[in-house]
């Protein structure tokens, strides 16, 4: 009577909300080959069942090592997607809390100076996201506009994964470690960021009496965002 129906893909990276792509949202790779255990838990039991996963049977020796190459590549690939993604859901979330704790500062006698450290702050936080990922991308003409940044461009690279069970190419190699330095860079400034700027607009804002508003988790968010 119920049904689900495996993509034979690891879970999805993390999303970000309302982010425009030409074709589905980024996906989890494609699992190798092999022996694996679905597991249904429900009410307090729980029932397993094996399932094995074949190879093309054209696959043989060398193919199968290109295989896996292609996929350890993929998770790669997967795994700056995720970390991608959640640096860009932090930024906004991080500049959301930084800018309403700026705007009332401004409010505030003496609280000029506060609230333009909060500005400084989520100017520096958004050229990092502008950078990350296209912005001004919300339908399918925009990108004839706007330069595909890192996240179309790794998102478009993810697809060409698919292809063939074959191993990477030489060029695919390269093209994915420059996008990935560039990605490590850009995630190490927003540790900084969020380690000197945000931590110094967050005292100041604690010192300047806000207290409670400066001591959410977006406020005190302790640098993470690095690649794997």
């Amino acid at each position: 009577m119920n049904r689900f129906v495996w993509d034979l893909r690891y879970d999805d990276p993390a999303q970000i909300p309302d982010a425009f792509y030409a074709g589905l949202p980024p996906r989890g790779p494609i699992v190798l080959p092999g022996a694996y255990t679905l597991r249904l838990g429900y009410g307090g039991e729980t029932r397993t069942a094996p399932l094995t996963i074949s190879a093309d049977p054209r696959d043989r020796g060398s193919a199968l090592a290109g295989l896996r190459q292609k996929f350890d590549l993929a998770m790669e690939v997967y795994h700056d997607q995720d970390a991608l993604h959640r640096a860009v859901n932090e930024i906004r979330a991080v500049r959301t809390a930084v800018t309403g704790l700026a705007a009332k500062a401004g409010r505030r006698p003496h609280g000029a100076a506060l609230e333009a450290n909060g500005v400084a702050f989520s100017a520096a936080a958004s050229k990092i996201e502008g950078v990350l990922m296209q912005v001004n991308i919300k339908g399918s003409e925009a990108n004839l506009n706007y330069p595909g940044m890192l996240n179309e461009q790794i998102y478009s690279f993810s697809q060409l994964l698919d292809d063939a069970d074959t191993a990477p190419n030489q060029q695919e190699t390269d093209t994915y470690a420059v996008m990935h330095a560039r990605l490590g860079s850009q995630l190490a400034d927003w540790n900084t960021l969020k380690g000197t700027q945000l931590a110094a607009f967050c005292k100041r804002a604690r010192e300047a009496g806000l207290g409670d508003a400066a001591s959410t988790p977006e406020c005190d968010a302790a640098p993470r965002a690095a690649l794997r």
